[in-house]
């Protein structure tokens, strides 16, 4: 699975919901051990693309980030701007192996989810 997808709002979204549903203990202990590696993960990419954001957009005297009227960084040149994307586009395609499944017949029939739930948390929702 890609990180792209551990930092969509959905997904996270839908594991949570997800989790709280009543699903047989062995696949509620696996889906907080999904939880928990997903939301490991996603607090490095927060903290390395603030990093990438700091080394690209404009600064103020304090070192703090410039933002702009809707607390967007602010980056001097396209050329920093490009190079930011290229960098989070780079990170975001990474292939995460560690965050675990669970099968769809593991959850059982009691379900509440959509073929567009299923799509969002796919990789993590397997046949």
């Amino acid at each position: 699975m890609r990180l792209s997808r551990l930092t969509d709002p959905r997904f996270r979204d839908l594991l949570i919901t997800l989790s709280k549903e009543k699903l047989p203990l062995r696949v509620g202990f696996k889906l907080k051990g999904i939880i928990k590696t997903v939301n490991e993960e996603h607090a490095k990419y927060d903290e390395l693309r603030l990093e990438a954001i700091k080394r690209y957009a404009k600064l103020k005297l304090d070192g703090e980030l410039e933002l702009d009227e809707n607390s967007g960084a602010i980056f001097e040149s396209q050329e920093n701007m490009n190079g930011f994307i290229s960098e989070l586009n780079d990170l975001v395609s990474l292939e995460l192996t560690n965050i675990g499944s669970v099968s769809i017949s593991e959850l059982g029939d009691n379900l509440s989810l959509t073929t567009e739930d299923l799509l969002v948390l796919d990789g993590v929702i397997t046949e």
